[in-house]
């Protein structure tokens, strides 16, 4: 509270790789990870980045959301891609090597 986002970066592990890696997303509406369902799922929100091409196995590919995190409060991300090549980025419920936000900030 009463700072400033300088910067924002998004990390996953890539799980699986592809040749096309993907898109990141906001996520527009609220949903719950309890109740969320293929049919009540949040629309896809704006265009935050692209994510590294290839999609290697083993690394970090690495994600700028600054614009994106504008204050203090909850944000999502949504990954999708064009190509039935999929890459997959392990989430919070993989065992280890989990994403991670990073946010410098100033007073």
């Amino acid at each position: 509270a009463g700072a400033t986002v300088t910067s924002a970066k998004l990390k996953m592990y890539v799980a699986n790789g592809s040749s096309i890696s993907g898109t990141l997303l906001s996520v527009d509406g609220a949903w719950s990870e309890s109740t969320i369902t293929w049919n009540s799922a949040p629309a896809l929100g704006s265009f935050l980045a692209d994510l590294s091409n290839p999609a290697t196995v083993g690394q970090w590919p690495e994600a700028d959301v600054t614009s994106f995190i504008t204050a203090d409060g909850l944000y999502d991300f949504y990954v999708t891609s064009s190509s039935s090549d999929d890459a997959r980025y392990n989430s919070s419920e993989a065992a280890s090597n989990l994403p991670t936000l990073t946010i410098d900030y100033s007073l």
